[in-house]
């Protein structure tokens, strides 16, 4: 009888001290956008347009990207924006089924978020409380190291989820020296943690 109250107690205890745990993991977990767009144990205080500056260097960009199956880049492999919360990371590149003289280029926002802060996110929340993508082009222009291309960029689409699509002079591209830029704004979401 003494065996069977020890063994009841001893599980009894690994059983509370495995929830115990999990609660403590569960409060340090950082959060997700999604927790923050959700406002699920969140608050967003302010949100704003923010501009950010794509930086490409050309080094990185293979020949495939001219095809049409193109080149799909290892997740963080070519960040084009980072800042202490948010990496925009280039996801792939190909040629456009549309013209020869266009690539798509497919980014995608990656988020290193604590528990209170700033992030910049495709996302803006409007007043009926629905989200819509914000994420466009402050020019059309793209500056590089040697030269300035006008007229060598558009936005092709936003979405699914955290990513956005430009179309892309395939000539700017060989052409460009160094690194190309391209300014672009999003939504800058303020938000902190509920108590």
């Amino acid at each position: 009888m003494k065996k069977r109250t020890v063994l009841s107690a001893a599980s009894a205890v690994i059983v509370l001290t495995a929830g115990i745990g999990f609660l403590f993991k569960s409060s340090l977990s950082p959060p997700t956008i999604d927790d923050i767009t959700a406002e699920k144990g969140y608050t967003i205080s302010n949100q704003e347009y923010a501009d950010f500056t794509i930086s490409i260097q050309t080094s990185l960009l293979p020949d495939s990207i001219y095809t049409k199956e193109g080149h799909t880049f290892d997740r963080g492999e070519v960040v084009v924006y980072q800042n202490e919360t948010t990496s925009i990371c280039l996801e792939r590149a190909m040629l456009s089924n549309e013209s020869e003289d266009q690539l798509y280029l497919i980014f995608h926002y990656d988020y290193d978020l604590p528990e209170s802060g700033s992030v910049l996110t495709p996302y803006q929340k409007t007043a009926t409380g629905a989200y819509t993508n914000t994420v466009d082009l402050r020019s059309r222009d793209i500056t590089a190291t040697d030269s300035v291309y006008p007229d060598s960029a558009a936005l092709r689409g936003q979405g699914p989820a955290e990513r956005f699509a430009l179309y892309v002079s395939a000539d700017t591209c060989r052409q460009a020296a160094g690194t190309m830029t391209i300014e672009a704004y999003c939504s800058k979401l303020t938000y902190r943690k509920d108590m």
